[in-house]
């Protein structure tokens, strides 16, 4: 059988609400350890026909009654049709830890039962039924309800079954058990779209990867403790991959079908919610942006960072390193559908315009490890720009710039700006107040056929601003003197800047303003342009 897998949400797949996509999966949990005894009492394996009569393992379950198992919808769908198996194909095994045992017991099944909604292609209601032709005396998992639903974000949840032990891997004939942490469904939103925070839940997303359930394990079920039980919080659903870095995978949230599930089984075990004091939960406090303010901070590769914010016209992300992607939502349950605007521009500079009724939720994410500036304004408001690295005299600066964007310094002294492009191709300028226009440019030099631009000014107020412009991706060094230096182009790209990657360059500030970018870009196209003659 098959583990359905999601396509990442950020660049990789260049949209917010694309479908998902399956994917054979044909493996096991994934840096778990052996269980070798029968702690879980409850575990099933599902064994699926294949050619003939010979029957195969494929799936997980747990038994939830004497007659009834509890697995996921897409375990019971024949990839291949697209039909329901029938009961006769169909096998469970119970009270055995190793498939390759011989003493193992199977039990026929009598019905399978899949959720009515559920979607192949969004993994909504992944549940299933099945009803044991006879009963058995194995004790059923507790079940969670909609009146003491579990999990918390942030504790810890076990997850068993035989499937890969790595992505692509091979099946485990020895339960396998592994520990994950419950992420929020923030921490969802970079890799996977449409999911629902109502019936889905994640679990996982360790920086370092490689613990995780995986091809195999579907159908199986993630549980905590509550005292001296276990009490079944999801089933395992989907996922991108297996124990990738900093990627959860997906989970069907139990205590939201509990309804479903009693309209057939009268369930034995149900949690009462005695043992939640035990628990501590994580609480996610959103940072609420008023008008006309900005914030600084980092996002972690894979990770997402959300703000509120509330009559705003204007949501502008500034990545001064690294990669992020901005998304505005109009309701905290991410969705295509609450989607309102998302950038995912490849340059430094992100922006969403909005009409400024009702909260909005800023979602940004990290393609990358991301150091980034937010603002938000509204009307004609502006906001403070950030603070800009001061040049200092005979003392160059390293940086790299990303293609259509700016890097902003002051200079206090001095009267010589030189650029060395020592990679792509950067662009200088000049301007004597921080309104940057026509009229306070001092000097723009673009030089297209050398790696050298310089610029002469004369400072006449306290301060000029000394503008690179990325005409491409461009490594650089920038220096500010008294006199006209004598520079020797360097041929050795390796050498002169350093090993920044980022966007803007770390200290150099990035500039808020559009009307900057656009200014050197019509500068530059020009100088690209006029040299070509038209018959």
């Amino acid at each position: 059988m098959t583990r359905l897998t999601r396509c990442i949400l950020l660049a990789v797949c260049m949209a917010f609400a694309l479908p998902l996509h399956s994917a054979d999966r044909t493996t096991q949990i994934v840096g778990g350890t052996d269980v070798t005894d029968l702690r879980y009492p409850w575990m099933a394996s599902l064994f699926f026909q294949g050619e003939g009569t010979a029957f195969f393992p494929g799936c997980g379950g747990s038994l939830i009654s004497d007659r009834w198992i509890l697995s996921a919808a897409h375990c019971l769908i024949d990839s291949q049709t697209g039909q329901q198996l029938s009961p006769e194909n169909v096998l469970v095994l119970l009270g055995s830890v190793d498939l390759a045992s011989d003493s193992r017991v199977f039990t026929d099944v009598s019905r399978v039962v899949v959720h009515p909604n559920y979607n192949s292609n969004t993994l909504q209601n992944d549940l299933a039924l099945l009803e044991l032709a006879e009963s058995v005396d194995f004790s059923p998992i507790t079940l969670s309800n909609s009146t003491n639903p579990v999990p918390e974000n942030g504790e810890r949840a076990t997850v068993a079954g035989w499937g890969n032990t790595a992505e692509g891997g091979n099946l485990s004939i020895l339960l396998q058990e592994v520990d994950l942490p419950i992420v929020s469904h923030n921490a969802c939103l970079p890799f996977y779209n449409n999911l629902s925070p109502v019936n889905n839940l994640c679990a996982g997303r360790l920086l370092s990867g490689g613990q995780d359930s995986c091809q195999g394990d579907s159908g199986g079920p993630l549980f905590v403790p509550r005292g001296n039980q276990f009490v079944q919080a999801g089933i395992v659903s989907g996922g991108l991959g297996c124990a990738r870095a900093g990627i959860p995978g997906i989970y069907v949230r139990l205590s939201s079908y509990f309804d479903w599930i009693s309209s057939f089984v009268s369930v034995p075990q149900v949690y009462d919610g005695s043992n939640d004091a035990e628990v501590v939960a994580i609480e996610e406090p959103l940072q609420t942006l008023s008008a006309n303010s900005r914030v600084t901070a980092s996002v972690a590769q894979a990770d997402t960072v959300i703000y509120l914010t509330s009559n705003t016209d204007r949501v502008l992300l500034e990545t001064t390193r690294g990669d992020a992607d901005l998304f505005i939502f109009n309701s905290i349950t991410f969705s295509d559908q609450s989607l309102v605007c998302s950038s995912l521009s490849t340059t430094a500079i992100d922006e969403c315009l909005l009409n400024n009724t009702g909260p909005h939720y800023i979602a940004v994410a990290g393609f990358e490890e991301s150091d980034f500036v937010l603002s938000v304004s509204v009307g004609n408001g502006n906001v403070v720009d950030v603070e800009i690295e001061t040049l200092q005299l005979d003392t160059p600066v390293n940086r790299n710039v990303r293609e259509g964007t700016a890097t902003v310094y002051k200079a206090t002294s001095g009267n010589i700006a030189t650029l060395t492009s020592i990679s792509g191709d950067a662009d200088l300028a000049v301007f004597s107040r921080a309104n940057f226009n026509s009229d306070t440019l001092i000097c723009l030099s673009e030089e297209l056929d050398s790696a050298l631009d310089r610029c002469t000014y004369n400072i006449n107020g306290p301060e000029v601003y000394v503008v690179v412009y990325g005409f491409t991706n461009a490594s650089y060094t920038l220096a500010i003197r008294s006199a006209e230096p004598v520079v020797a182009p360097q041929s050795d790209t390796g050498t002169g800047a350093n090993s920044d990657n980022g966007a803007g360059g770390g200290g150099g500030g990035s500039l808020s303003g559009i009307i900057i970018i656009l200014s050197l870009l019509l500068h530059s196209l020009y100088r690209r342009n006029k040299s070509v003659p038209t018959a």
